[in-house]
């Protein structure tokens, strides 16, 4: 299935970054991660309950301001039983890594309906596959749903490792040790390419206040800094590189 935007799961009431709500319905709401087009509707006046991983609870009620009392947040990579009002049966839920951008996850939900395991956006990682629960479900040949992001899954799409391309930034980046550089990125994303190159030239990294925030919270090393007189390297959103930035540089 192409476009993981946000679904409701077909006989249930579950959904996953699906943020239409009214007080009739009784969906189990579910956040894979916070990238834009997967909080399409999600506003500050939401009042259904939201089941994430704890980061993504970190955020969402930061950036959407949602009440706090109205975010579940679920450790990643254990099971979690929770129960659907409108089967009135418990099923359980476990979050898996996805390996796309900090927070992210998928999901496997098990119960009366069967075992559906819903990707959302990921980064195959054959480590997930030894997951014991997840594992286990496979093996036995027992996935009853799947929702598949296929994105890139085409033969042209041959994308080498993230440890290659992260070597080829940095060596770029060494290459010229009197240039500025500006790296763009997404309002969420990249921290650990950040985080790399950081390292690797031991140089500070520009960012936002508020990706400062978050790469605080993730607990990474003090690399990073909001004063632009100490650092050469600019992170910024990329809607903000255009021409007219460029030639203030």
């Amino acid at each position: 299935m192409k476009g993981m935007n946000g679904h409701i799961i077909a006989g249930t009431s579950i959904c996953v970054d699906y943020w239409l709500w009214t007080p009739d319905q009784k969906y189990l709401h579910f956040l894979s991660h916070l990238h834009a087009d997967h909080t399409v509707n999600l506003k500050s006046t939401f009042t259904g309950y939201i089941y994430t991983s704890p980061f993504n609870g970190w955020l969402v009620k930061r950036w959407f301001k949602i009440k706090p009392e109205l975010v579940v947040s679920l450790s990643v990579g254990a099971s979690h039983v929770l129960y659907e009002e409108s089967s009135q049966s418990h099923f359980s839920v476990t979050l898996l890594d996805a390996n796309h951008c900090p927070g992210s996850v998928m999901f496997l939900f098990q119960g009366k309906f069967g075992n559906i395991f819903y990707t959302g956006d990921f980064r195959y990682n054959p480590d997930v596959l030894e997951h014991p629960i997840l594992k286990s479900v496979i093996d036995n040949e027992c996935v009853n749903r799947l929702y598949l992001d296929n994105t890139f899954a085409a033969e042209h799409c041959k994308f080498p490792p993230r440890e290659k391309v992260l070597q080829d930034i940095i060596s770029l980046i060494r290459r010229y040790p009197e240039h500025h550089v500006v790296i763009g990125v997404r309002k969420l994303g990249k921290e650990e390419v950040l985080r790399a190159i950081a390292l690797a030239l031991k140089e500070k990294v520009l960012v936002s206040k508020e990706r400062l925030k978050i790469l605080c919270y993730l607990q990474y090393e003090d690399v990073f800094t909001t004063n632009p007189e100490e650092s050469r390297i600019h992170v910024k959103e990329m809607h903000q590189i255009n021409s007219l930035y460029l030639r203030r540089l």
